[in-house]
């Protein structure tokens, strides 16, 4: 009885551990990935088409590894100038003025200098995350198409169709404005997928800064912040704004007093609170760093001006005209044409000047 009973209990055994294998293989047939129709690779031009627009903006909602790199692509005031220069750790990449805006990578003494792909043109709005290189393709066609390219120069991909400005990469996604949906703002995947619509608005610049997006509006008085999935938009001033920077727990931006165009340098806590104008000048583009605003004054020929972030200390750098402006260590980049990447460095004190196009 007990050599019976004995094989009574193996063979139960064995009869339950073969259900639970065939209950494993059955799990995991039934729950192989299906192939997205919306990711085929193109063969031309070593370009890869990652998403259709007109296709549903939830049609692939499954994160990539590339998606959930953290970080931003390039600082507030540099895409409120354009984009046209990107830091990293090791390398200053910048856009030259030459020709069709091919970009450049050097080192910061300026040696090792060469371009990233030389088949590529129209940088604008450039982010760097990762070993990604993001940006608007001015030149292409129909253009300011949203593309990355690696920072070797290989492995360009198509990340949308729209005409896109304003690119700013935060966490794993594209901010931009959409200037074929009346200037809209938008977000999208770093991978191209998850295409949303955050706002209606029609948006004339943006900064993404913790969980919030702020903006102001084109033909209208007020700064906004939309959380970033578009959801819980709160007016926090309602002066009539024009471009705006973040920088360390404030908004600086301009503040339009008068016709015709007069600016004038604003601050306020990102609540909206303890608004305050810093400068009297008539102020064109400006960027931050360390403490200093630099900005071209129209009311001096559009010199190029700077003053502490408490509005002391104002005073001239460079006697020449100024467009868009970077700062990078010791040097201030800067156009004298707004659509054309920097001709020209000057040393933050002023004593020091080169041309960049030669």
């Amino acid at each position: 009885m007990e050599k019976r009973k004995l094989i009574l209990i193996i063979t139960g055994a064995i009869l339950v551990i073969g259900a639970v294998v065939l209950l494993l293989f059955l799990q995991l047939w039934s729950t192989d990935e299906p192939v997205d129709i919306n990711h085929t690779p193109e063969t031309n031009d070593n370009v890869v088409t990652i998403n259709v627009i007109g296709s549903s903006p939830e049609a692939d909602e499954t994160p990539r590894s590339d998606v959930t790199v953290p970080g931003r692509g390039n600082t507030p005031g540099n895409i409120t100038n354009l984009g046209y220069i990107v830091e990293t750790e090791d390398w200053l990449y910048i856009a030259s003025p030459n020709g069709m805006m091919p970009l450049y990578r050097e080192r910061y003494d300026g040696s090792e200098r060469h371009e990233v792909n030389p088949e590529e043109r129209g940088f604008t709005y450039i982010n760097i995350v990762g070993d990604w290189i993001y940006y608007s393709n001015m030149t292409g066609d129909p253009g300011r198409n949203i593309y990355r390219i690696r920072t070797d120069g290989t492995g360009k991909e198509k990340l949308n169709d729209d005409n896109s400005s304003w690119l700013s990469v935060v966490d794993g996604w594209i901010y931009y404005v959409n200037n074929d949906d009346d200037f809209s703002l938008y977000r999208i995947r770093t991978d191209g997928y998850g295409r949303e619509k955050i706002s209606d608005s029609q948006i004339r610049t943006f900064n993404a800064m913790d969980e919030w997006v702020y903006y102001s509006v084109k033909d209208e008085a007020g700064i906004y912040r939309v959380n970033m999935d578009g959801s819980n938009r709160i007016s926090i001033c309602d002066e009539r704004a024009d471009i705006l920077i973040i920088e360390d727990g404030w908004i600086y931006f301009l503040v339009l007093i008068d016709t015709p165009f007069i600016n004038k340098l604003h601050k306020m806590r990102l609540d909206g609170s303890e608004c305050e104008r810093i400068a009297e000048d008539d102020v064109w583009f400006f960027n931050i760093s360390n403490g200093w605003i630099y900005y071209g004054n129209n009311s001096d020929e559009r010199y190029l001006y700077r003053i502490r972030t408490d509005g002391t200390e104002r005073g001239l750098v460079y006697a020449d005209k100024t467009e868009t402006i970077y700062i990078v260590g010791e040097w201030v980049y800067f156009s004298q044409i707004a659509s054309r990447p920097p001709m020209y460095r000057v040393r933050t004190d002023g004593l020091e000047h080169e041309n960049l196009m030669n």
